[in-house]
């Protein structure tokens, strides 16, 4: 038996209009980097152990399924995110809209994501995958929910995303067909980590915002959100009429609007942070994200945190650090938690 090599694997995506229905083509590739991994869920399996039979596994029975769950880790090459116009301007992606968006409150039309509007308390946006394992095997997902995930930039790596997701549905029994199209996804570089540029401070406007610190000393920044989605078991239902009770989530609401966190550890301690942290100043944060060659920009802007720590310390033979997370909040003046953008130059 041949062995099968990572590129003959794959993760697609397409959105969904509605709950309930599959998408019917994907819209992306994703560009996957450190691993690949099919959705995962356990058969729910419980012993009875009666006291009579040496406790022997004679009987058994499944309440229901564990909702299918996986993680996927992407890298984010220009226009990932966001799409461009004919004259500059820029729409987002489905990828983005799955990710970040919500519906309105009537579920009729769209609000600017990342949905940090007090209008935009509607429901998240359900997507459709499909796994490729190998020439013949390729199997379909859909009412995926993202959970939650994260922004990673390292020394040395690539702006990449960590997405975690559920579904109310299990992958199909019948094999699908691969998508041959949608690469474009592919083709592009993606972000390095030499692109970008960290600003922060406790200036109102973001044009003020200084580069933070000036020569960035900074290690691994880190920012993540949580869609903060109802536990997937919590939404397994008694039997119905039919008599017949769920064996997957009937849905997977998001019970609040999402929250953002983030982690800057700095080489070289900013004294201004740490009188923020011990005054409660609000500060507000970007990171940006450059492709001069291409005249892209990317940028996760933050109007609004507040440092939860000033891990500022020094183990033995290392220098001194300053260790910042933060906790970000809702912006009234601009309308939203935090906004992911990309423009490009005219």
């Amino acid at each position: 038996m041949a062995t099968l090599p990572y590129w003959r694997c794959g993760i697609a995506f397409g959105l969904q209009t509605v709950r309930g229905t599959p998408a019917t083509a994907p819209s992306l590739i994703l560009p996957l980097v450190e691993q690949y991994r099919p959705p995962q869920w356990g058969p729910n399996i419980i012993d009875i152990p009666y006291a009579s039979n040496n406790h022997w596994h004679r009987v058994h029975w499944r309440p229901g399924d564990e909702a299918p769950q996986f993680e996927s880790t992407f890298t984010w090459p220009p226009g990932l995110l966001l799409q461009w116009g004919e004259e500059g301007d820029t729409d987002a992606t489905d990828l983005a809209k799955w990710m970040f968006w919500r519906q309105s409150v009537t579920a009729a039309e769209l609000v600017d994501y990342p949905n940090g509007g007090p209008l935009c308390s509607g429901d998240g946006f359900y997507g459709t995958f499909w796994f490729r394992m190998g020439a013949n095997r390729t199997e379909r997902l859909y009412d995926v929910k993202c959970l939650e995930g994260s922004l990673q930039v390292g020394w040395g790596d690539l702006a990449t995303w960590r997405v975690k997701c559920a579904a109310a549905q299990q992958p199909g029994t019948s094999a699908e067909v691969w998508p041959v199209d949608s690469e474009d996804s592919l083709n592009r570089v993606p972000y390095k980590f030499n692109e970008v540029v960290i600003r922060c401070g406790p200036a109102a406007s973001l044009e003020a915002l200084r580069l933070f610190p000036a020569t960035i000393h900074t290690n691994q920044p880190v920012l993540s959100f949580n869609q903060n989605v109802a536990d997937p078991l919590s939404m397994c239902s008694l039997a119905r009429k039919s008599g017949t009770p769920s064996r997957v989530p009937r849905k997977l609401p998001n019970l609040t609007l999402p929250s953002w966190q983030g982690i800057t550890e700095l080489l070289t301690p900013a004294w201004s942070s740490r009188i923020a942290y011990l005054a409660r100043t609000e500060w507000a944060y970007e990171l940006r994200l450059r492709r001069a060659s291409l005249g892209v920009e990317a940028s996760v802007h933050l109007p609004r945190i507040v440092f939860t720590e000033d891990g500022l310390g020094a183990a033995v033979r290392s220098p001194l650090r300053q260790r910042l997370p933060f906790e970000a909040y809702y912006h009234s003046t601009v309308g939203y938690t935090c906004r992911v953008a990309e423009t490009l130059s005219e």
